[in-house]
């Protein structure tokens, strides 16, 4: 039987997510094909359910109990769209926070293997298939995502394609900016006849790259 994570005390719907979001440390480099990542466990609830599917996918087995009886499953049911939510905020909160995420890319073989009801416990799982190094310093990254209800029965599962950094990218991005700082520095001494030399020079450049490394440590920590 497949390692389920154990649930949270508390559902991860009603958790901030930014005092839950790790530091971006994994490149695609890090990654091998074949790695699982057991993910956090989510109780989906008849509130949430009805919540979800009133704005973004109104049928009434999603959104009205009394009518859902009549209705093929007995019940209401979470809407797909919802479904595959869990698992991205799931993704989010255990794996893809930690990863030097660029974005999503595509997701297709989508499969709902089984209806969603109130109280379902949802955990995931993420799997890596294949990693494709491109010629700018990025990697595609093919994922399978599962979800498995508390008697481990697969509910959802699809392939995801996630673009990612690489170290030889910001490694590069690193250079060239470090590259741009020195030109500056000589293109200021040129306007305004100053002619710094030998290790005031050092520093005058060494100065101003230390800032440009800062700024890009910033931008990277907190990319929106």
């Amino acid at each position: 039987m497949r390692k389920m994570a154990l649930s949270d005390e508390k559902n991860e719907a009603s958790r901030p997510v930014t005092k839950e979001l790790g530091v971006p440390g994994i490149y695609a480099e890090d990654l091998q094909v074949g790695n699982e990542f057991d993910l956090r466990s989510h109780c989906v609830t008849e509130d949430e359910i009805i919540d979800f599917a009133s704005k973004w996918d109104p049928q009434v087995f999603h959104v009205d109990p009394r009518k859902a009886k009549d209705c093929y499953f007995g019940g209401v049911i979470a809407s797909g769209v919802h479904t595959l939510a869990v698992l991205q905020r799931l993704a989010v909160y255990s794996q893809y926070s930690e990863w030097h995420m660029i974005a999503g890319k595509a997701l297709s073989n989508l499969e709902l293997r089984r209806p969603v009801r109130p109280g379902d416990v949802l955990t995931g799982r993420l799997t890596i298939d294949r990693i494709e190094y491109d010629d700018r310093g990025r990697a595609t990254v093919h994922i399978r995502g599962q979800l498995h209800n508390q008697h481990d029965e697969l509910v959802m599962q699809v392939d995801l394609e996630a673009l990612m950094k690489t170290r030889a990218e910001e490694n590069h991005a690193v250079e060239n900016i470090d590259e741009a700082a020195a030109t500056t520095v000589r293109t200021l001494d040129r306007a305004y006849g100053s002619r710094p030399t030998g290790s005031a020079r050092g520093t005058s450049i060494r100065s101003v790259s230390g800032a440009t490394r800062a700024f890009t440590d910033r931008e990277n920590a907190n990319p929106c």
